[in-house]
């Protein structure tokens, strides 16, 4: 039980083999995302079991954060890992409202997912961008929750750059 305690170990069996020897087996959780809880940071598995604060080894999971997104995280993780290119450039998801998420992009670029179908407005956002290169351009939003549309908010950079 004291073994269990430790947020790391997700299972423990114990052997005694007669007469003077202990195994202990161990198997430790697989660190997943981390949780944004305020300022901190929490380092989450696959069913959002929170194991232990970032000891700042773990930056390079994706960040996640809003009301119970710990929980269903794994499920939106598998749909962005689904197209490999854009999966790379994730930094952060945001639960929002408990019903869809935003995905920020290590360029700054955010992505509002629908909330019915993410995985085929990501699919098409893979798709247009593998053939315009539309994540290379000076974009800061991309919102693909409205069906059969992409809204695209230049950069605030782009904009002062045209007015002059």
């Amino acid at each position: 039980e004291n073994i269990l305690s430790i947020g790391w170990v997700k299972d423990v069996i114990i052997e005694r083999r007669m007469p003077h020897t202990l195994i202990i087996k161990i198997v430790e959780h697989k660190p997943f995302a981390l949780l944004q809880i305020e300022d901190k940071h929490m380092i989450i598995n696959f069913q959002g079991k929170k194991i232990a604060a970032n000891n700042g080894n773990f930056n390079y999971l994706p960040v996640i954060n809003g009301a119970d997104s710990e929980k269903y995280a794994a499920k939106l993780l598998n749909i962005l890992s689904s197209e490999p290119n854009l999966f790379h450039q994730v930094w952060a998801i945001s639960y929002i409202s408990k019903r869809r998420w935003n995905v920020l992009l290590r360029s700054g670029v955010k992505i509002k997912l629908p909330e019915k179908n993410p995985s085929e407005a990501w699919a098409k956002l893979a798709e247009i961008d593998r053939n315009e290169y539309l994540l290379s351009r000076e974009i800061d939003i991309i919102d693909l929750r409205k069906d059969g549309y992409i809204i695209i908010k230049p950069s605030q950079k782009f904009s002062m750059e045209r007015r002059t």
